[in-house]
Order: structure tokens, then sequence, then C-alpha cells
């Protein structure tokens, strides 16, 4: 039986890899747990369960149809600048690089991106720590609804707004989302972040 696909990544420079093996293990824990539901007349599955895909699209689609205002932001990981001894980051600051209000059609046609989606749930974990570089906050009048975490190295999606478990489309689906608004998946975050270190 397929319970998982462990995908790998190319080796982030600057993480010690006790912390890429952690966040294994915790992905892994979780998804015992989650199978451990069945005994208590839920659900039973391992990293997912057949609906949340479907759930976790329409929640996100209705998300984006309630937000006032969309924006997307591109900005530093703590682990983009680390002691080469130690790894522990040189700062907590987090450095924006660019952000995107979306206008209208961009609102529109990030709806109907993911109205698209095929919802078949995720069923993999990543090996590796999450290094979020792309945030997407929604906006209902002045409060700030929830928050959208990005991370194209692993391919992690973090969504403050529920704990179900994402598409597996909305990996690829977000990569070219991201670059049609202006943005970039991936850039040198390390030059980046110490550019900014060295500036200050």
């Amino acid at each position: 039986m397929d319970f998982c696909r462990i995908r790998s990544r190319p080796k982030v420079p600057g993480m010690p890899a006790n912390l890429a093996l952690r966040g294994l293990g915790i992905a892994l824990l979780s998804g015992l747990m989650a199978s451990s539901s069945g005994a208590e007349g839920k659900e039973e599955c391992l990293l997912g369960c057949p609906h949340e895909g479907p759930q976790f699209r329409r929640d996100l689609a209705a998300a984006i149809e309630r937000a006032d205002r969309i924006v997307v932001t591109e900005h530093s990981s703590p682990w983009d600048a680390t002691n080469r001894e130690t790894y522990e980051p040189l700062t907590r600051e987090e450095f924006v690089y660019r952000t995107v209000t979306l206008d209208p059609e961009q609102h529109r046609q990030f709806h109907k991106f993911v109205a698209s989606l095929d919802p078949k749930t995720q069923t993999w974990v990543s090996a590796c720590m999450p290094l979020w570089h792309h945030r997407v906050s929604f906006f209902e009048g002045a409060r700030l609804a929830s928050t959208l975490d990005l991370c194209f190295v692993c391919g992690h999606v973090s969504w403050d707004a529920t704990e179900l478990t994402p598409p597996d489309a909305i990996h690829k689906g977000m990569r070219k989302f991201i670059a049609k608004i202006g943005l970039s998946p991936e850039r040198d975050w390390r030059a980046l972040a110490h550019e900014r270190l060295a500036a200050r």
C-alpha cells in the first residue's frame, strides 16, 4: 500500500541535517497519530484523509472570495543567513523583498485557479524543514483573516485557517501563480539575506 511518498530535494545550504531529519520525524509522527483516529470512529488514514484535499480547496476558494484584499509577500527565512559553525540564524529579522497586492483581475484569476485545482489529497511528506519565502495574506476589511505560507524548496504549504491536508496539485499550481504575478518561486535567498545584513 502506498501510504506516502517521501520526496527528496537538494540539500539547503546552512541547514543542519539533524533539523531536516527532525522535520521528517515530526511529519511521520503526525501522520501516524492521524491514522489512530480510526479507533474513535473517524475516517482512518495515515497522511491526509481523502476528503481533506477537496475541503481544503473549497475553504481556500471561499477565503479568496471573501477577501477584500490579498497581499503576496516575498521575504526571507531565518535560515537564509546562519553561522557557518553553529548554524544559528544571524538575525531573526524578516527582510521583505517584494510585495504584490492583487488587482481585481489577479484576484479573480487566483480564485479561478484554486477552484479548478485537482482536489486529490496530498499523500506524501517532505524530508526537510520548511524555508518559508512566500506568504499570502487575506484581509477582510482592515482585519487580517488568515495567511498561507509557501515553501517551494520542499513543497510545504501551511494555512493558519485550517489543519486539513491540502490537495497535491497546490504546490505546482502556486508556483505558477507566484510567477504569473511577477514574483519568483526560486531566488538565491542566502545571497539576498546576506546583502540585507551587510547593508544595515
